[in-house]
């Protein structure tokens, strides 16, 4: 039997997601056609008290947590979610998640979005270029170098896109673009990676704008993306380029116990 609380109607649970963009960014991303059928979307007794999980065979799961207190706790312990998922939730919502899930490697990642307006990209950036199939070699080469990116060739057959810039036609620096919607204006950007040599230069900030310039000439609204509270550098780079610091979530891989 279906929770009470659980929310059908994609329409609602967009309204819902909109009164906080920057938050709602991979949730509202998953609103689309096919992704729907893997949601499920479940309000609690008190307002702004939800919970999204999102169940794919493929992709695996994923769960976020809106709101806090008992009235989230209830619904954590009451609808089925996902045996494997990343989870994304406060350090006020920790404790209810861990009535369901063990949450051993959760690490505190600041989230950060930009609009057209506030977007500031350096003038005499050097130019960023797509990244496509033909160069696939060259990313896994680059990313090689970063394994926590768990870049895989097989993602450039799945939506993802990339930027990058070349020295002497060498890929030397990348940004990844995981998740967008058209439909609601949003997009994600991650898997910014500089390779070593190069890094002190601004690549990181360059690549960075040409990505988020492309995705806003795309139509998008606000473009998201997700950097680990340690790593103070890359805050920085991103605050010159106008983004702005929504706040600070926990996140990693949850397991059912």
């Amino acid at each position: 039997m279906a929770h009470p609380g659980q929310v059908r109607d994609r329409e609602a649970v967009h309204a819902f997601l909109e009164r906080d963009r920057p938050w709602s960014a991979w949730a509202l991303c998953s609103l689309g056609v096919n992704d729907w059928p893997h949601v499920r979307f479940w309000l609690g007794e008190t307002d702004g008290t939800a919970l999204w999980a999102y169940d794919h065979p493929r992709w695996g799961g994923s769960l976020q947590t809106f709101g806090s207190g008992p009235a989230l706790e209830a619904l954590v312990r009451a609808v089925p979610l996902p045996p494997r998922a990343f989870a994304r939730l406060t350090s006020a919502t920790r404790p209810s998640v861990e009535t369901r899930y063990r949450l051993d490697r959760l690490e505190p990642i600041v989230r950060m979005w930009v609009t057209p307006a506030a977007l500031r990209p350096t003038p005499d950036a050097p130019p960023a270029e797509p990244v496509g199939l033909e160069s696939s070699a060259e990313l896994a080469r680059l990313y090689a170098g970063w394994p926590a990116s768990h870049f895989s060739i097989r993602r450039l057959h799945e939506g993802y896109r990339y930027r990058g810039i070349r020295h002497r036609g060498v890929l030397v620096a990348v940004a990844e673009n995981v998740l967008r919607s058209t439909e609601h204006g949003l997009a994600i950007v991650q898997g910014v990676y500089v390779e070593p040599r190069w890094r002190g230069r601004g690549l990181a900030r360059a690549v960075t704008a040409a990505l988020t310039t492309h995705l806003f000439e795309e139509g998008a609204r606000d473009v998201v993306l997700d950097v680990r509270a340690e790593n103070q550098a890359a805050l920085a780079a991103y605050t010159r380029l106008g983004f702005h610091r929504w706040g600070t979530y926990l996140g990693g891989p949850a397991v059912a116990k």
